[in-house]
């Protein structure tokens, strides 16, 4: 049984020890794993949890390794496929837990480029996915000398942290978030060849393998983002219109669920959600 915060709520296949926060209902009418981005953590998606709870949903949110308070190196994989695994395993906790209920995904950038290549290459099974701002395409194109650079070095040194870069300004509009962000002291900014190149290259094959998405998917993405491609988004659903859904957001940034509007985003998530699955509101009216 999940807790409102569980540590060692389960173990890797190389032994680490994996915390989740949860936000339960009494009656849940579905149940919903929350996916956080590269350098983040579960504990800054409370409203969006809140907000599915209001929905009927109990929610699971796992810190992924080496974030949060969740074990293993800071911004280390050895390979992209070692997130699949592990969140192959969250997916399989959640499903044990349901007693048959419903089971989807909100997932956010990196987060969401692991449940879309999870579902695609392992057929992932779960109800239905809501992918935010999903790291298809990183937004600046990277030189290529320092592509090359990048890739040898994550051959000499594997292991070699460097910082992201990012420039958390440019996360959303709301500067109350970015300050309380730049306070945080769960959030990191580090990140290895290793990992950095896994996800680019995950994304290209996404990107390539559309077709065999076969699990009905909502992509949200702001035309604004200046860290992950909205485009990449907009052709990934294009050509794969009868399962995907798009819905960009004008004015949105990275973080559509950190946005001054983000009740917009959010009742929009959760009404698309409780369509896709048949459900009816709190109210008892159909959606």
């Amino acid at each position: 049984m999940f807790d409102t915060f569980s540590t060692n709520c389960w173990t890797t296949h190389d032994g680490l020890a994996i915390n989740a926060r949860c936000w339960s209902v009494e009656e849940p009418t579905g149940w919903v794993l929350l996916v956080h981005g590269l350098g983040d953590h579960s504990g800054r998606f409370e409203h969006v949890a809140r907000r599915l709870n209001q929905a009927g949903f109990s929610v699971v949110a796992p810190d992924l390794r080496g974030h949060g308070q969740s074990e293993g190196q800071r911004g280390f994989v050895s390979s992209f496929d070692v997130f699949l695994d592990d969140l192959q395993v969250a997916i399989e906790r959640i499903q044990e837990e349901s007693a048959g209920l419903p089971v989807a995904i909100y997932a956010q950038s990196f987060g969401a480029l692991v449940a879309l290549n999870l579902a695609i290459r392992r057929e992932l099974w779960c109800q239905a996915m809501i992918l935010s701002s999903p790291a298809l395409r990183v937004a600046m194109p990277t030189p290529r000398w320092k592509i090359t650079c990048g890739r040898s070095l994550g051959w000499l040194l594997p292991r070699l942290s460097l910082n992201t870069g990012l420039d958390i300004s440019q996360l959303c509009d709301d500067q109350e978030v970015i300050e309380k962000l730049r306070r945080d002291p769960l959030r990191h900014q580090k990140i290895t060849p290793a990992t950095y190149f896994g996800m680019v290259d995950a994304g290209r094959w996404c990107l390539q393998h559309p077709t065999t998405l076969a699990v009905p998917t909502l992509i949200m993405h702001g035309a604004r983002d200046r860290i992950t491609d909205h485009l990449a988004s907009q052709q990934f659903a294009g050509q794969r219109p009868e399962v995907c859904e798009l819905k960009i957001w004008p004015e949105g940034q990275h973080e559509l669920h950190n946005m001054k509007n983000h009740s917009q985003v959010l009742s929009w998530a959760t009404d698309w959600l409780r369509a896709r699955l048949g459900l009816v509101n709190p109210s008892g009216s159909a959606d």
